[in-house]
């Protein structure tokens, strides 16, 4: 439940144009959930905005950034599985 309302505040928030409360919403969400589906919203309001008729940036920098993020994630954990500190 938490998920998709955050989800539809992230969204809320890039079609009002309150976009500094997107991306604090946005980075919290990333680091929680993997965030795949947030390429898919950034398609959608680059759409909504027209940016396809220009480089969609929105597209690119969500993409860009759900990946690094995905693949640093779990650097930055600092527990493993058997409860063991990673050095």
């Amino acid at each position: 439940m938490a998920r998709i309302l955050l989800f539809l505040l992230i969204a809320w928030g890039m079609l009002t144009q309150i976009f500094w409360f997107a991306l604090v919403v946005t980075i919290w969400y990333v680091f929680r959930y993997s965030g795949y589906e947030l390429i898919v919203l950034a398609i959608l309001i680059d759409g909504y905005y027209g940016a396809f008729y220009s480089v969609p940036l929105l597209s690119i920098a969500t993409l860009m950034f759900v990946f690094s993020i995905n693949i640093i994630k779990p650097s930055l954990l600092m527990y493993t599985e058997k409860n063991e500190m990673v050095s």
